[in-house]
């Protein structure tokens, strides 16, 4: 059930509804992507120390960790597929110890994971789009609201162009009202490609990782150079936390809070502090509270 509360917070599991038309094998690969993301969060639960800050860093990943192949054709398909995507040799040997840094580039966290970024992709590029919008909402607490009916959320098609010079039509007055708040996010990610594999360049040009956190905290808010800085100053943020208890109270008690909910919050904000970051003692905190005690339903 706690590995559930993360599946659904990060949405990793909707991998398996992502589309690619060349290139992606057999499902089987986004159901591993899944179990290796699985293990990774168990990993960090398992040691209950900033929880959330390693969630978000987290340099290393777990692959093929239920040990699957033995099976010929899988083991193909994942020399020639699935490693390349973790930026690990296609001859690496599963069999050593877990979890691994990976060969080629950087990872922090989950948001850097294979099995995130192909989530938040379509056939043929990144959605950083969406990518931003999850981190607005998700960590930093923000809304955006649907696209307007009318609004033809489309990107012009320009094979020569990398996705963020495509993406220069959201600058437009009336798009840039919401993506102002998205894109500077979701950019940074450009770091990997829609398959989750790091990468220098893109349609032959050197990739540009430059974002922005504007979201009128001055502990949090100025421009990042890469995934990695904005990764960290994210993991750092008292906001963030507070935020992310937010969630955790939404999923246990199944609704969203209310003023009358402050007390919980800030207790359960208190404890996981307390406790160095233990998701442990922050569920605790929110099971024993007038909040979950006296629920009507």
């Amino acid at each position: 059930r706690t590995v559930r509360f993360f599946q659904e917070y990060f949405e990793y599991p909707r991998v398996v509804e992502v589309f690619k038309d060349k290139s992606y094998p057999t499902f089987i690969l986004a159901e591993q992507r899944i179990t290796d993301a699985d293990r990774l969060v168990t990993y960090i639960l398992d040691e209950d120390r900033a929880v959330l800050r390693r969630l978000l860093t987290e340099d290393k990943l777990f692959a093929i960790s239920d040990g699957g192949l033995g099976n010929a054709f899988f083991k193909s398909v994942v020399q020639k597929s699935y490693l390349p995507d973790y930026d690990i040799p296609s001859d690496w040997d599963w069999k050593g110890s877990q979890p691994v840094k990976p060969a080629v580039g950087r990872r922090s966290g989950m948001l850097t994971n294979p099995v995130w970024l192909l989530t938040f992709s379509d056939n043929e590029k990144n959605q950083a789009i969406q990518r931003g919008r999850w981190i607005y909402m998700k960590l930093l607490g923000g809304n955006i609201p649907d696209t307007p009916i009318g609004v033809d959320a489309v990107l012009p098609e320009a094979p020569h162009k990398t996705l963020r010079e495509r993406m220069e039509v959201t600058r437009l007055e009336y798009c840039w009202r919401c993506h102002q708040h998205m894109d500077p996010l979701g950019l940074p990610l450009e770091q990997f490609n829609d398959f989750g594999r790091w990468r220098d360049t893109e349609v032959g040009k050197p990739v540009v990782t430059t974002g922005e956190i504007d979201i009128g905290d001055p502990a949090l808010d100025g421009p990042v150079q890469d995934p990695y800085e904005m990764m960290t100053r994210l993991a750092a943020s008292e906001r963030v936390e507070q935020v992310f208890t937010r969630h955790v109270f939404r999923y246990l008690l199944g609704r969203n809070e209310t003023p009358d909910d402050a007390p919980t919050l800030i207790d359960a904000h208190r404890a996981y502090s307390k406790a160095g970051g233990s998701f442990r003692a922050l569920v605790a905190s929110i099971l024993t509270s007038d909040s979950f005690l006296l629920r009507t339903r």
